[in-house]
């Protein structure tokens, strides 16, 4: 049985939060500052964020701008969803088509491919039941021919044919 007072259950909490709130400030300075250049990349890690935490707790606080106070309501699971796709819709054409890979240097941007926003939609579609728009994104993927499976575990590495993201 799940107990509140376990670490893995709280960091599963947790640990999502920490970045979307990094990512709100970064996306406020950048705001302020007139560089749009991480819109993309906060927009995407916060739903992978938000996704993570909807599927595990379902109904979560919704975190759009940094907050003064920890008492924030929970948001309907649905409604957090649709601003995904919203938000990550809005980011596809700022993004490249190109097959990213890994990040080799430790000075490298992890710039998000349009590939990787589609899987996080794809994926929130099929949470959702709408299979028919999954299978769309899912599509668009197979036709680039840019992925492709190993047959080993043994060549899973770092220019391994079946990443689409990681870093």
């Amino acid at each position: 049985p799940l107990n509140a007072n376990d670490y893995n259950i709280r960091d599963l909490y947790y640990y999502p939060y920490q970045v979307i709130t990094l990512n709100a400030q970064l996306l406020r300075r950048a705001s302020e500052s007139g560089v749009d250049v991480f819109n993309p990349m906060c927009y995407v890690i916060n739903a992978l964020m938000y996704y993570e935490l909807v599927t595990f707790f379902g109904d979560v606080p919704y975190i759009t701008t940094q907050q003064e106070t920890y008492n924030i309501p929970r948001t309907p699971a649905n409604e957090i969803l649709n601003n995904l796709i919203v938000n990550l819709s809005s980011v596809m054409g700022k993004l490249s088509d190109i097959k990213a890979g890994y990040i080799k240097e430790a000075e490298g941007i992890a710039i998000p491919p349009k590939d990787l926003v589609r899987v996080i939609l794809a994926d929130i579609y099929m949470y959702q039941g709408k299979y028919v728009e999954a299978k769309v994104l899912f599509d668009e993927i197979v036709k680039t021919c840019r992925y492709s499976l190993v047959p080993s575990i043994n060549d899973l590495g770092i220019d391994c044919s079946e990443i689409v993201w990681s870093q």
